[in-house]
């Protein structure tokens, strides 16, 4: 497991500067170039993906992920009001994965796919766009509720 810093004033500048790619449970943003953040408003998704990724990163399947954190920020819907509402923010760091126009190979996402259901995951949303390079290796990215169950007698 490997722990990057984590600041909210960092966080507030890099949010300022990009779009985050998101999903249908999570939003993604570049910490580094080694590095990103995974963001869930929903405790319960965090842990579900944490769980999945980091069981499917000790196979290599998956990038490695640091431990899970959570943070305060103020709601968008509620900057000028009178008493502002702030939301928590669910997170785990993840290493950074290239996710390529190009993709995989179909070949490629079938093994992927016999190979998390050998470690108990079952993906089904696998496809070019929750596949990524990390060096010379294809790993999965997203192991949220959706799209994976985790066998948990494994």
């Amino acid at each position: 497991m490997f722990n990057p810093t984590f600041s909210l004033e960092r966080f507030s500048k890099k949010l300022r500067k990009r779009k985050t790619p998101h999903g249908v449970s999570c939003s993604y943003l570049q910490w580094s170039p080694k590095c990103g953040l995974k963001m869930f408003s929903e405790k319960y998704q965090r842990n579900h993906s944490h769980r999945g990724q980091e069981r499917a990163s000790k196979a290599k399947l998956a990038p490695r992920v640091g431990k899970k954190f959570e943070f305060e920020v103020l709601s968008c819907d509620d900057v000028d009001a009178p008493n502002p509402r702030f939301v928590k923010v669910y997170c785990f760091f993840t290493e950074a994965a290239k996710v390529t126009a190009r993709g995989t190979s179909y070949r490629t996402e079938l093994k992927l796919m016999a190979a998390l259901e050998g470690i108990g995951i079952d993906h089904y949303d696998l496809h070019q766009g929750n596949v990524g390079r990390i060096g010379k290796r294809w790993v999965v990215i997203d192991f949220d509720g959706a799209s994976c169950s985790i066998d948990a007698l494994r």
